[in-house]
């Protein structure tokens, strides 16, 4: 069980800072932000909420947040470039709310008004977010009356098919380390698989 959501709600100019869960996506850059704008406007019931974690590829443009104020503000490069319209909050240093919820570097989370989580993903899919919300909050409103919700698991594998050219655009963007090292990364996760 995760506590609820965070009362936090910063306004588009100004970020704060996490100090406890909210809901929903928990993405490091790679955010894809209009699917779930779409999914969010379908769904006012559901509060929607992006926490900035973390720079998974920094480079000599966009930086390392070695401060706050460089966090928050690669935040708003973020919302900006990706169109945000939901409340961001931002995450402290060390990356607190981050690990909490699975270190990941764009999960997603459904949390429900008791704080027991509904919905977890290591991966941000707009499409199953939205599915499962609308099984989710449909099953409260078909309940047969006088019956009770019997809660279970699930748990699937997805496929998604990432957007090499502009993850790599990406990582030209941020300055010639962070690709170098994604690069290097990359040759080490072959390492490992071969072993």
């Amino acid at each position: 069980m995760m506590p609820p959501p965070s009362s936090c709600t910063p306004s588009s100019e100004r970020a704060c800072r996490a100090t406890g869960p909210a809901t929903v996506s928990l993405p490091t850059r790679s955010a894809r932000s209009l699917p779930a704008a779409s999914a969010a406007a379908r769904h006012p019931e559901a509060e929607w909420v992006f926490i900035y974690t973390r720079e998974a590829h920094p480079g000599e443009h966009v930086r390392y947040h070695d401060t706050f104020d460089r966090k928050v503000s690669n935040a708003r490069l973020l919302r900006d470039e990706a169109g945000i319209r939901r409340p961001i909050l931002v995450d402290d240093l060390s990356g607190t709310v981050h690990r909490r919820y699975g270190a990941m570097p764009n999960m997603t989370w459904v949390i429900d008004r008791g704080g027991r989580v509904a919905y977890k993903a290591n991966w941000t899919s707009a499409a199953n977010v939205e599915a499962f919300l609308a099984r989710f909050l449909g099953s409260r409103r078909r309940r047969p009356p006088g019956t009770e919700l019997a809660i279970y698991q699930t748990e699937q594998a997805e496929y998604r098919y990432p957007d090499r050219k502009k993850f790599t655009a990406h990582l030209a963007r941020n300055g010639p380390s962070a690709a170098r090292e994604f690069d290097r990364a990359r040759e080490l996760w072959a390492r490992r698989t071969a072993d």
